[in-house]
């Protein structure tokens, strides 16, 4: 069972021993620097090496099974391959967000993205990506962490890259983002409020299996509007009237919950099965 939260799943599951110790960095640098308040986007890469590069492993789907008890929302990758609507407009990976190259997205597509999925931080290895946030005013460098990769790997030679580098800077500016690789993944804060509330006021509680805990909501207009995605076995407790809400780009809904009066207490759970 799953909770799919735009586009990401979220389970929650004792640590486990055997990581290598790039893969124990990273997850300890989430648990230690980051909060619940907020979403990490993750860049992935896809499995194109599937027999010679460690980078194929695809170990990061565990990353919210190996935080256990600190759980995190991450939204993007870890798994870029994962062919669901609802992953669609919510992916990160191979430098594209979205379905589009990130170089294409101008900082205020950028900040109204991070708005709309309360996005916190971002953990991304690609040289167009690094290069990308560096240059966006909100985001800021915090971590460069080592990421597992093959030894002695040839830097980078992708003819996109190179491009969209040379034109946004500087030949030697280009050079220096291709010579730091992709052997590394570099960490960002987001300067932006946090919440999962997008229309009216409340804070996430808690979140389990197919069920979300929200408190101390107020509407606005009738209604609270979550930064989550739609499916249709949503129902709330105590029971009122959940909606989907089209978005512009994102071909699912986000969710709508109507009513009239504040809340000390909301749950919504996934009615799927029962």
């Amino acid at each position: 069972m799953f909770l799919v939260m735009a586009g990401e799943l979220m389970v929650q599951r004792p640590m486990v021993a055997g990581l290598r110790p790039e893969m124990n960095l990273l997850v300890r640098w989430i648990r230690e620097n980051t909060d619940q308040s907020a979403r990490i986007l993750f860049e992935d890469q896809l499995r194109l090496y599937e027999d010679t590069d460690p980078e194929s492993t695809h170990w990061t789907p565990l990353l919210p099974f190996l935080l256990g008890r600190d759980p995190r929302q991450f939204i993007g990758g870890e798994y870029q391959m994962a062919f669901i609507l609802h992953h669609q407009f919510a992916s990160f990976g191979d430098f594209h967000l979205g379905g589009r190259p990130i170089d294409l997205w101008t900082p205020d597509q950028l900040r109204a993205y991070c708005d709309l999925y309360n996005v916190g931080w971002v953990v991304c290895w690609s040289p167009l990506s690094h290069f990308c946030f560096d240059q966006w005013g909100q985001a800021h460098r915090v971590a460069t962490l080592p990421r597992h990769h093959s030894a002695n790997r040839p830097i980078s030679d992708n003819p996109y890259v190179h491009r969209a580098l040379t034109a946004r800077g500087s030949l030697d500016l280009a050079a220096r983002y291709i010579r730091e690789g992709e052997g590394q993944y570099v960490i960002y804060r987001v300067t932006r409020p946090h919440s999962f509330v997008l229309t009216g006021q409340g804070h996430v509680a808690g979140v389990d299996l197919n069920r979300i805990e929200l408190t101390d909501l107020v509407p606005s207009e009738g209604a609270v509007v979550l930064s989550l995605h739609w499916i249709d076995t949503w129902r709330t407790d105590p029971p009122l009237p959940v909606d989907p809400v089209p978005i512009p780009a994102d071909p699912v809904p986000l969710v709508r919950i109507s009513t009239s009066r504040p809340l000390k207490r909301l749950v919504l759970y996934n009615n799927y099965g029962r």
